[in-house]
């Protein structure tokens, strides 16, 4: 059976979500900050009159984070049944794989929840993030309580 993922860089590294949870791209935006937000927050932005988060993968995964520039795109993801934005270099693409293709990442690196796996693509391996841990419950709390006090008169 073949799956669907889009492609994606961050820094010189692509790595995957599943098609799924991605709502669609969008051009890169200013982002607003927001006082008291969780770790990983960037701020928020608006989308046709939604406030909606921006989440940094970069702060997630320990990568050093640049700028976010106007060739930048966003993806706007439903995670853990909420929207959010995560800033990326560029989007390259969807990809389809199959079960060969994909090395779980319990035969990799056993309890590692941030990673699906990794796809052998022809041109390299592309990991594939676990987008339903990269929000937990706790962040999400606090990202509401930090959007209430942002909007509250």
């Amino acid at each position: 059976m073949r799956k669907n993922v889009i492609v994606f860089t961050l820094g010189d590294q692509r790595y995957a979500l599943p098609i799924q949870v991605v709502e669609r791209v969008i051009r890169a935006v200013s982002v607003t900050p927001l006082p008291q937000a969780p770790f990983p927050v960037l701020g928020v932005i608006n989308i046709r009159g939604e406030i909606v988060p921006a989440i940094s993968l970069y702060r997630l995964i320990g990568l050093p984070e640049g700028e976010i520039i106007p060739e930048n795109e966003f993806l706007l993801v439903n995670m853990s049944g909420r929207r959010v934005v995560l800033p990326v270099n560029s989007v390259t693409g969807v990809m389809d794989y199959t079960e060969h293709d994909l090395t779980e990442t319990d035969r990799i690196l056993p309890r590692s929840e941030l990673m699906e796996g990794v796809i052998r693509a022809p041109d390299g391996l592309i990991p594939i993030m676990n987008i339903e841990v990269f929000l937990p419950l706790e962040v999400g709390k606090c990202l509401e309580e930090a959007l209430a006090s942002s909007v509250a008169p």
